[in-house]
């Protein structure tokens, strides 16, 4: 089996609502806590909410612009994931990719759901 690439899910209570310095120690052990046998470090992380918007919009985007730039300054590929979406927290989710967005250091976004994707996209105005 060829593997490409090795990530770590940090969604969650696994990092994503962790308090920052939890979160940043977590980080730094991460490369110890893999098998040897793997012969292949930790590339990529996920950070956001797999299936909880409550969580999401309890969590505050400077949190999360902190750890995403931690984990970015540490070499990590970032992929942030958006649970499915209620039409009266579009506002909510908006402003936080917004700001998210706006540091330029996401390498992906994945949206679990097509009529969140299509809600935010008309929000952000994009076509």
């Amino acid at each position: 089996m060829n593997i490409l690439e090795f990530s770590c899910n940090c969604c969650g209570t696994s990092g994503t609502t962790d308090p920052y310095d939890e979160f940043c120690r977590r980080l730094d052990t991460l490369p110890s806590t893999l098998p040897q046998v793997f012969q292949k470090p930790v590339e990529r992380i996920y950070l956001g909410f797999e299936f909880c918007e409550n969580m999401f919009c309890m969590s505050r985007a400077g949190e999360l612009e902190r750890k995403i730039q931690y984990a970015s300054e540490r070499g990590y590929r970032i992929s942030f994931v958006l649970p499915v979406m209620h039409e009266s927290r579009v506002d909510k989710f908006t402003e936080t990719i917004r700001s998210l967005e706006s540091q330029d250091l996401l390498d992906e976004w994945i949206i679990n759901d097509t009529g969140t994707l299509i809600m935010l996209r008309e929000a952000m105005g994009v076509s």
